[in-house]
């Protein structure tokens, strides 16, 4: 008896410590999400002010004329991103973002600029300058592989935040002014976290550089809330169910796998998102994995690196690799 209740005291208290390890997550990126935006909100208040005097300079007032507000900010604006669903980048929260801006710049061949906070300590940029990845430090107290975060490009922030409240998710932050738009940081029903971004008119988004499939423990679940928010279509595939955009996958849910937890039965593990990068060499790109530090998840390497290979790097952070 005196054993039970010793071993139930302490899967109570490593409860506790996952729980707190969360919640300093969650502030830590609040707080960074919302340094960032101030500092936006500033920059854009200095370009319209500017914006606002060229006008005036250029174009005669006219008394009475009515006034029009256009773009974003307007009612009933009109969407300003044609592909609004797909993936802009992906953000990593980890206990060592030195290290891990090391190691997927020699893997991926990004160059990496520094961030504006605890919250994007890095930004990671492709060949063409566009940013892919943005970088943090996981607050969780505990040695952990990271946890990934992809970011999803809507047409309307504000409205993309209340069908996130609509569907008994989460919004943790915003929306707020972001990377040239607006943004809000939300977690479905299951508790994976993501991105809302609204670029602005200005905004060239780049190819996409990843693939993202969602481990959900309610794979049935976690469809109809993504379909919900993103607008999106579903197709039901043997495996995994793919969310689609017109032609333009964004995503695919996967029932998360099971573990056994002591001598209990097996349950499903919390839900997960795992990118899959795509590069022009998969046999190269895994072999620059492998020199990095990384190991292989499967048993026959020469088979995995032809189409794609399933990585843990260094930290234990799991990530895949395919063709592009």
């Amino acid at each position: 008896m005196t054993e039970t209740v010793t071993e139930a005291a302490g899967a109570v208290s490593e409860t506790r410590d996952q729980v707190s390890g969360a919640r300093g997550a969650t502030s830590g990126a609040a707080e960074a999400f919302s340094e960032k935006a101030e500092k936006a909100e500033k920059t854009a208040k200095a370009t319209r002010a500017a914006r606002t005097a060229k006008s005036e300079k250029s174009v005669p007032s006219r008394e009475g004329a009515s006034l029009r507000v256009v773009g974003p900010a307007g009612p009933g604006a009109a969407p300003t991103a044609p592909g609004a669903g797909r993936v802009a980048w992906i953000g990593l929260q980890c206990g060592d973002p030195e290290s891990a801006r090391s190691f997927y710049g020699r893997v991926l061949g990004w160059t990496f600029e520094p961030g504006d906070g605890p919250g994007a300590l890095w930004r990671g940029l492709d060949a063409s300058g566009a940013q892919v990845l943005t970088l943090g430090r996981s607050y969780s107290g505990k040695p952990a592989a990271g946890v990934w975060a992809p970011c999803f490009t809507v047409p309307d922030a504000r409205a993309a935040a209340a069908r996130v409240r609509e569907s008994c998710g989460t919004v943790a932050v915003g929306p707020l002014p972001l990377e040239g738009g607006r943004g809000l940081l939300a977690a479905d029903r299951q508790g994976a976290g993501f991105t809302l971004w609204e670029p602005g008119r200005d905004v060239v988004k780049g190819a996409p550089v990843a693939r993202h499939r969602l481990y959900s423990p309610d794979a049935v679940d976690a469809v109809a809330f993504y379909r919900s928010v993103l607008a999106a279509d579903a197709r039901r595939l043997p495996s995994e169910s793919v969310l689609l955009r017109g032609p333009e996958r964004l995503l695919s849910v996967a029932p998360a796998p099971r573990v056994r937890r002591g001598a209990g039965r097996p349950v499903a593990s919390r839900a997960r998102w795992q990118p899959e990068f795509l590069v022009p060499d998969v046999e190269a790109a895994v072999a620059s994995a492998l020199a990095a530090g990384a190991s292989l998840l499967v048993e026959d390497a020469a088979r995995a690196v032809r189409g794609r290979g399933l990585l843990r790097a260094p930290d234990s952070t799991v990530f895949a690799l395919a063709q592009a």
